[in-house]
């Protein structure tokens, strides 16, 4: 199990890059450390908007590995047409995107690895969580 403290330390970092969803884009933020089976210790941070009617989801997890992801939910959650991988989505509209794992704990490196998550939401999907935009027929590619 990771020190608690460095858990502290991550949702902070998280919660001070992606402060614009709460100023410019009327999110509120939750936080939970979710029990996992696959990874040491999962953390998610939340933000969602009712009116909108989304939520982005930050999530950090330990293991071998350290690593981020993020995903966009239309609300309410029917079913895997309501989700949006990020990376997957960047992917799909030819824009070469990856966050690769990391090997150690490492403050410095995450801030990187968000503010690159904050600028490409910043770049590329902006319309999607200001609610103007879904892909009604966007599917992760799964293969």
């Amino acid at each position: 199990m990771e020190d608690p403290s460095n858990l502290e330390a991550v949702k902070a970092l998280i919660l001070k890059t992606f402060s614009f969803m709460e100023n410019d884009y009327y999110y509120t933020h939750s936080s939970n450390i979710e029990d996992s089976r696959v990874f040491d210790e999962c953390l998610i941070v939340e933000y969602e908007n009712t009116i909108t009617r989304r939520r982005l989801s930050v999530s950090y997890t330990t293991g071998d590995r350290f690593t981020f992801s993020i995903t966009i939910e239309r609300l309410p959650y029917n079913g895997k047409s309501d989700i949006i991988s990020l990376g997957n989505y960047l992917r799909s509209v030819d824009k070469d995107f990856s966050i690769k794992p990391l090997n150690c704990f490492d403050l410095e490196a995450f801030e990187h690895l968000l503010i690159r998550l904050r600028k490409a939401i910043e770049a590329h999907a902006l319309e999607i969580i200001d609610g103007k935009i879904w892909f009604e027929t966007y599917y992760p590619r799964w293969d």
